[in-house]
């Protein structure tokens, strides 16, 4: 205790200052307040993340809008039958010429980012195929502020490094030609009798090159297990309706239950390369892998991929489904918020008038139980549903 005199009144001013216990306590109080504040604190920088992401995602589909008005027939962004054609010009199957070729913006022909950053009149530096596609992934306008992942090259081919996850990516069931389409385009007037066809690899491999010599064209093609509706052009008015099909998402590709995540920036990628995938819907995926929601797929030394793709809603890994979420954006330009249990309806993923097998899609359970309760039979015998 600290005691002063007042020489003027005579009187004595006694002045008391904390003692311990006091000190304690108040900094006590203060530590409960900043555990309780915290978790708020760092759940508002969470929502506002998602709200810039959802932005950016919005900007995107606007962009995809423009190229389709403006490549003369509603043409879908980040096909290699559309914008990553471009990559097939002069150098064709010649993969090492054309890599550090900067006339054009796209790395890859599922490439939907450089593409549109090219429609937009964003020009890229004049370096190599491994500076385009570096400055593509990390720029601003196709980053969400939510992907803090980092990727290795699982291809020994380009080791471009430790590089950040491609933070969206499209649906590869929407870039796909039918077939029919396809051989229509390539030989014009000329499928009168034509049986035979050279460029059509065996169901299951996913996709092949078609080096067909006739008519001297070279086309990209697909299994046919990828496309079950022979008339489809990867178009707008093809689709169905826009507000209830996926344009863009949040995405985690490459990321595994079995793996750290990896990319692959090969311009002739296939599967999707590093900018596209199928849907949650089924285990195939590798963009948004949903297998650790059931507990039965959890090794001792599992990854949950799904905090990477549906990097919006919990941080932890192996919790219940519905736990996690991701931005969703639409090809009518609107963006949802949506959890992975309702970001798996197939119908969202697909062309209206596919067909998705149970088994041959390798879908998820609870897709299945949702979804496809009402299934019809193919030719084969096959149960499948349409997509609406």
């Amino acid at each position: 205790m600290q005691v002063q005199t007042n020489r003027n009144a005579g009187t004595r001013i006694t002045r008391r200052g904390f003692t311990l216990v006091e000190l304690l306590v108040v900094i006590s109080i203060i530590a409960l307040l900043i555990a309780i504040l915290l978790p708020s604190l760092s759940k508002a920088r969470d929502q506002a993340k998602a709200v810039v992401c959802a932005t950016r995602l919005k900007g995107q589909l606007s962009a995809v809008s423009v190229y389709a008005a403006e490549s003369n027939g509603d043409y879908i962004l980040g096909s290699p039958n559309t914008s990553g054609s471009v990559l097939f010009g002069p150098h064709d199957a010649d993969e090492a010429g054309m890599m550090d070729d900067w006339r054009w913006n796209p790395v890859q022909v599922w490439d939907w980012a450089g593409g549109m950053a090219q429609s937009m009149g964003i020009k890229f530096s004049r370096g190599t195929h491994e500076d385009r596609y570096k400055e593509i992934i990390t720029m601003k306008l196709f980053k969400c502020p939510s992907n803090k992942a980092v990727t290795e090259a699982y291809d020994a081919g380009l080791q471009y490094g430790v590089l950040p996850m491609v933070s969206y990516n499209t649906s590869r069931n929407f870039m796909w030609p039918g077939k029919r389409s396809l051989l229509e385009d390539s030989f014009p007037g000329q499928l009168e009798g034509y049986t035979t066809d050279p460029y059509w690899a065996e169901p299951g491999c996913g996709w092949n090159w078609d080096w067909t010599q006739r008519a001297g064209v070279k086309r990209y093609s697909p299994a046919w297990a990828e496309v079950s509706k022979e008339s489809y052009l990867p178009r707008l008015d093809q689709i169905g309706s826009p507000a209830g099909k996926m344009c863009l998402s949040d995405g985690g590709r490459y990321a595994l239950a079995d793996q750290a995540p990896t990319y692959n920036a090969r311009p002739f990628a296939g599967y999707g390369g590093a900018f596209s995938d199928v849907g949650p819907y089924s285990f195939f995926s590798r963009g948004w892998d949903r297998r650790m929601g059931w507990p039965e797929y959890r090794a001792a030394d599992a990854t949950d991929a799904r905090i990477y793709s549906f990097r919006h809603g919990k941080k932890e890994p192996f919790l219940p489904l519905g736990s996690y979420s991701l931005n969703v954006g639409f090809f009518d330009s609107h963006v949802e918020r949506l959890n992975d249990i309702k970001s798996a309806n197939p119908h969202f993923w697909m062309p209206r008038g596919f067909r998705l097998y149970p088994t041959d899609d390798e879908v998820h359970p609870d897709v299945i139980e949702t979804y496809m309760q009402v299934l019809e039979t193919d030719e084969r015998g096959r149960e499948f549903i349409y997509i609406r």
